[in-house]
């Protein structure tokens, strides 16, 4: 097993962020395609905070985005994971988020899927909150085709608009549905 290791699937590896990963992030995960939902490209200190908000979810929560990457060959992919929301704008502060942002070359072929369907295990066998919530920025069909693939379900009345700018869609799934959607937790590994 690989140090870092959190999370593992039949293709995957997820694990905590180290430094060298900042670079392959912005190569990667830092172009229009990516970005184009996310609020555009992003400068080198949007970059250095992205790192620096993923290592501090970590060590407050025990979670944040994990790196994702393909145990065949160690390709960085993106990331995938859980964080606490903290936005004080927000009408789901102190929720668990579930996220992911995989590199355009390696879209529609089922990662991203793959990713978070381990990390709702993690979620609700480890994290145990009532319901995790992903949002999704109004018109980014690929994501919201994503969340309900995972079985997570549009709730309108938690919709919201963040920064005065951006509109965002709020799917949620509580632990009962994806128990029935989903097998188990195998792959877990303690830090």
């Amino acid at each position: 097993m690989k140090r870092g290791t959190v999370l593992t699937t039949r293709r995957l590896r997820l694990r905590t962020w180290r430094r060298s990963d900042v670079r392959a992030y912005d190569t990667h995960c830092n172009t229009p395609d990516v970005m184009a939902w996310l609020g555009g490209v992003m400068s080198p200190r949007q970059l250095r905070q992205d790192f620096e908000y993923f290592e501090r979810q970590q060590r407050r929560n025990g979670f944040s985005f994990w790196v994702v990457e393909r145990k065949s060959d160690q390709a960085f992919l993106g990331f995938c994971g859980l964080v606490r929301i903290t936005e004080r704008a927000s009408p789901l502060g102190g929720e668990i988020e579930i996220g992911w942002r995989i590199r355009s070359d390696m879209w529609r072929r089922g990662y991203g899927y793959e990713a978070a369907d381990r990390v709702l295990a993690f979620a609700f066998s480890y994290v145990c909150p009532k319901r995790v919530v992903s949002r999704v920025a109004v018109g980014n069909e690929a994501s919201e085709g994503l969340m309900r693939k995972l079985g997570m379900i549009h709730a309108a009345s938690l919709d919201h608009v963040l920064n005065d700018r951006t509109k965002l869609k709020v799917f949620v799934i509580d632990a009962e549905r994806f128990e029935r959607m989903d097998e188990g937790c195998e792959g877990f590994h303690e830090l």
